[in-house]
């Protein structure tokens, strides 16, 4: 079932590792997924699992906290169920405890047990999180299986009798074959004479040096008649239980071959080329390089005629720049269209930013090479970084002021004990805001106004602040103030604050306001308001 056990080196190049990273990695394995047992441990036995921080978290606000052992059993149980693994143990235990991390503190229950029927009541109500996290999970298997479909290689399998037992999907669509009418002997009959010895060798090989990759290339006949030739790495698992056979890793290298059998050097380029302050080179589509003029030496340090007929895997070029390169070769390959993109990597000259233009070239409608022209904008993207970074910086401060502005704004909840059949509406149209609820309980008295401060944004939001503040020091100081009584001190407060009560005041900053007195032990509301009228309906 885990097919990542059939991982091979090859695979790896396939994927886009270079070899020279791949001959250093020593091992190649896999990993099996996790059972109960190992679940449960991972859940309450390490010195900071996911239980023992909860635990510890609560202690900090004075609360014993204490899991039943049904519980952690349910949770377990849910991580298996869903197929989420050791990652989903916390997202688990957070749907469960949500709630529980922001109440408790502020209440005055000093100890709590989770029990079975409380994390399933809460679970059930992060539902719709966890069936979007199976989803991910789904599709990342629906991911894996069609990549096999689709993959550039096949893999096949062969007992130690040289019998074909397994072969993947995706023989269709490189072969032409279907996986049973392979099984039925097309893996063999198809060969030429010669690629049908070098196969038998390799086979004879193979069962002689267990684990021991070999490869060899040969030539097969597809289902629509056409010749392509394959190059095949195998490897002796016959020792590997799972396995228990030679498999093969089979890639289709016919335009690999046709290109190192039509590749030809160009031998002029103009001069403006040589003289050109841009890097400039041009590479087949296997990654050879044809031409590349004397930039390349400034930028990479290694002379223009070193460079030719070499190629991208065996030259010692900076590894992001090789990879760029790859894959604007890769994308022209298959769209023929022209690839522009920017580029940082570390140079001759130092950290440089490249704009580089991939321009393909046809010979008789074929594509034959790619030109690489390429661009140094280091000093332009520098300064368009520092822009970048000055408006990031303002970014995370207005975000950091809009945490700020939240923290005042009433809660609902606390509304609703004392006005059950209200509702707020609030939608700043910038991060932070000059129009916030206000809401303010004192003795029998409800306070709740809606203010709207001069300005949007960060003006608006400090304004509101002045605001919040001072009608909390003018309700709190006595309840006896009028609805209108206690406008006309909020207005005084902000012309005092703003400094607008001198005579040589310019700024006329200030802020409309709605705000109701409640006293619903006397069954009385007052009205107020600066440039907001109030309409009145009754029956």
């Amino acid at each position: 079932d885990n097919l990542l056990q059939y991982i091979a080196p090859q695979d790896l190049r396939a994927y886009g590792l270079i070899p020279e990273i791949i001959g250093r990695l020593p091992v190649i394995t896999y990993l099996n997924p996790l059972d109960r047992k190992a679940l449960r441990d991972i859940l309450t036995e390490p010195k900071n699992a996911i239980i023992k921080q909860y635990i510890k978290l609560f202690e900090y606000d004075g609360i014993h906290l204490k899991f039943d052992a049904e519980v952690l059993d349910y949770i377990v149980d849910k991580a298996v169920e869903f197929k989420l693994g050791a990652r989903g143990l916390r997202s688990i235990c957070e749907a469960i405890m949500i709630d529980a991390m922001f109440e408790l503190p502020t209440s005055e229950q000093k100890e709590m047990v989770v029990t079975l029927e409380y994390a399933q009541n809460k679970l059930e109500k992060s539902n719709l999180k966890l069936e979007s996290k199976i989803q991910e999970v789904e599709n990342a298997q629906k991911r894996l299986h069609s990549l096999l479909e689709n993959a550039s290689e096949i893999i096949s399998i062969y007992s130690s009798s040289l019998k074909l037992t397994y072969i993947s999907p995706s023989v269709t669509k490189i072969l032409g074959y279907t996986p049973r009418e392979m099984m039925n002997g097309k893996d063999i009959d198809l060969l030429t004479r010669k690629g049908e010895q070098d196969l038998s060798d390799m086979f004879q090989k193979l069962l002689d040096t267990p684990r021991m990759p070999l490869t060899i290339q040969y030539t097969f006949m597809k289902k629509d008649g056409t010749k392509l030739f394959l190059e095949v790495t195998g490897r002796n698992l016959l020792d590997d239980v799972a396995i228990n056979g030679i498999i093969l890793n089979s890639q289709d290298i016919t335009e690999r071959k046709r290109a190192e059998k039509e590749e030809r050097m160009r031998s002029k380029m103009q001069s403006l080329s040589e003289n050109s302050p841009d890097m400039i080179m041009r590479l087949n589509t296997s990654g050879q390089f044809f031409y590349a003029n004397p930039m390349v030496d400034q930028y990479l340090g290694i002379p223009a005629k070193d460079v030719i007929n070499q190629t991208l895997n065996s030259i010692e070029m900076n590894e992001v720049l090789t990879n760029y390169l790859k894959e604007s070769i890769k994308t022209i390959k298959t769209t023929k269209d022209k690839v522009e993109g920017d580029l940082a990597f570390n140079s001759m000259m130092g950290e440089t930013i490249m704009h580089i233009s991939a321009i393909p070239e046809f010979n008789e409608n074929e594509l034959e090479t790619i030109l690489f022209v390429g661009h140094d904008i280091t000093e332009a993207k520098r300064i368009e970084l520092e822009i970048q970074d000055k408006n990031r910086k303002i970014t995370e401060s207005i975000n950091y002021a809009q945490r700020i502005q939240t923290s005042i704004l009433p809660n609902n909840k606390i509304i609703r004990q004392y006005l059950p059949k209200s509702f707020i509406y609030y939608k700043p149209r910038d991060v932070v805001s000059g129009d916030f609820p206000w809401f303010f309980v004192k003795e029998d008295n409800i306070y709740i106004a809606a203010v709207d401060c001069t300005g949007h944004g960060v003006p608006g939001a400090l304004l509101s602040f002045i605001g919040y503040f001072i009608l909390n020091n003018v309700v709190d100081h006595d309840a006896t103030y009028s609805a209108s009584k206690i406008l006309d001190l909020l207005h005084f407060g902000v012309r005092k604050t703003l400094k607008q009560d001198r005579h040589d005041a310019d700024a006329r900053d200030g802020m409309d306001i709605a705000l109701c007195k409640i006293n619903l032990k006397k069954k009385t509301l007052q009205y107020a308001g600066a440039h907001r009228p109030l309409y009145l309906l009754r029956n």
